[in-house]
């Protein structure tokens, strides 16, 4: 029900769906929070991009890379304050851990 939710028109709904299924951990949202990823709202992407990194799933590592250069501000807090979606993805592909993701990340904080 929840992968269902994430193809919703109401975002809030969404947002919901992805947040939950980043908190679940499961696998098998990878693909469709990948599609996330792509969503005109910024809500969703950064969210999407957060799921992510809590699936920890190294195949999610080149969907999050371009997004290290999005710097919209959803209108979300994150741990208590604004973030960028690219600070999100960074902070992702760090949760996931794995060699390539972390090299992608040290590239975009030494920018």
């Amino acid at each position: 029900a929840l992968l269902q939710t994430l193809y919703d028109e109401e975002r809030s709904l969404r947002d919901g769906a992805v947040d939950a299924l980043g908190e679940i951990g499961d696998d098998h949202a990878l693909l469709p929070l990948i599609d996330m990823l792509d969503d005109e709202n910024p809500s969703v992407r950064g969210r999407a991009a957060r799921a992510l990194g809590q699936i920890g799933d190294r195949r999610a590592v080149n969907s999050l890379v371009p997004l290290l250069t999005d710097e919209e501000m959803p209108p979300v807090m994150w741990s208590g304050m604004p973030k960028r979606i690219c600070d999100i993805a960074a902070e992702a592909l760090v949760e996931i851990g794995s060699a390539d993701a972390v090299a992608e990340a040290d590239k975009f904080y030494a920018r």
